[in-house]
């Protein structure tokens, strides 16, 4: 009897041993010391944006990050903190990022390009200078490098799929309205089921209505082949008037054609092209326009299939024509150098 209860204080001993060494070899590797992961895990822990820099018009990525977002920081707060900024009119412009100056500041007057830094919150256009801009958790900033002198305002993009539909401007989006064409309606339950997986909230679908194209309350989208929804009276001034609506497209029953920053023809296609852009009423637009449609029903699917199945696609992009695996940035720009 006293073996038996020497034996099991034994065992109670070796028991109590292995515990305590497997716990103090948990994240040990080889022999070393565990990392102290508290600084990790501070940083998930705190609020996030996410920092997208590119070049003319998206073609060249600076840099794509996540960076914890502190209370009360502006966007310029964000960008100076862990980019290497250069500012001008009294620190409120950003002159330059990481090198990338403006070719246009303080050279008015000679025939300098117009290039600057422009930014986009959730796929708007930022309505105030990046000082007075305080982002929420969640939000991607996107800051472009472009050519303005034909598009000063560029209302919408479609980068930061699938912002706008999630948070949006300022965080004002507080429903999405998907119109689809008649006879399309499975098409737009398929966009509305895979932003809703993506968090989009309160989502509407309803029969393509004009009168919701400029009374828009949030942010729309509206799908189907273009030669219907092309024909409506309102699309057809939005794609009239390119430079104020920030379109580089001219679509067609018979082709659909990319443009450059110069709005010159580059690139038509014939074989069943599909298109995907945005625009809005101006910057800082709460209820951006979406348009996803195709020159006929395999183009419109073709654009409906990259937006839902392959969206890192469009990142980066303002707006795109897709053609069979093509899926082509516009305004279309030449490969730069930097």
């Amino acid at each position: 009897m006293i073996k038996e209860e020497h034996m099991k204080r034994i065992l109670v001993i070796l028991v109590v041993f292995l515990l305590m060494f497997f716990a103090g070899c948990v994240g040990a590797e080889n022999g070393k010391p565990a990392k102290d992961t508290r600084a990790q895990e501070d940083h998930v822990k705190q609020p996030q944006v996410s920092i997208f820099i590119t070049t003319h018009f998206g073609t060249k990525v600076i840099a794509d990050k996540s960076l914890p977002l502190k209370s009360g920081a502006s966007v310029m707060d964000v960008l100076g903190e862990h980019f290497d900024i250069e500012t001008a009119y009294g620190g409120g412009f950003v002159n330059g990022i990481n090198g990338i100056r403006s070719n246009y500041t303080k050279k008015l007057g000679n025939e300098s390009p117009k290039m600057d830094w422009f930014y986009y919150v959730n796929g708007v256009q930022a309505s105030v200078g990046c000082l007075e801009y305080f982002p929420r958790p969640g939000d991607i900033i996107w800051w472009d490098y472009h050519d303005w002198d034909n598009a000063m305002f560029i209302p919408a993009v479609t980068g930061c799929y699938p912002e706008p539909f999630l948070h949006g401007y300022e965080h004002k989006t507080k429903g999405t309205l998907i119109m689809y064409q008649q006879g399309y309606e499975a098409i737009a339950e398929k966009i509305a089921a895979n932003l809703e997986v993506l968090g989009a909230k309160n989502i509407e679908l309803k029969n393509f209505d004009p009168g919701k194209i400029l009374n828009r309350d949030m942010p729309t989208m509206v799908v189907g082949v273009w030669d219907h929804i092309g024909q409506d009276a309102n699309i057809q001034k939005i794609m009239e008037n390119k430079r104020k609506t920030g379109i580089y497209l001219d679509l067609s029953t018979s082709e659909f054609t990319a443009l450059n920053p110069e709005r010159e023809k580059v690139q038509s296609f014939t074989e069943h092209p599909g298109a995907i852009f945005a625009t809005g009423t101006g910057s800082g637009d709460g209820a951006p326009l979406w348009i996803v449609t195709g020159m006929d029903n395999t183009g419109l699917h073709s654009a409906v299939e990259v937006l839902t199945e392959e969206r890192s696609k469009i990142k980066g992009s303002f707006a795109v024509i897709i053609e069979g695996d093509q899926v082509i940035n516009v305004p279309a720009v030449q490969p730069v150098v930097q």
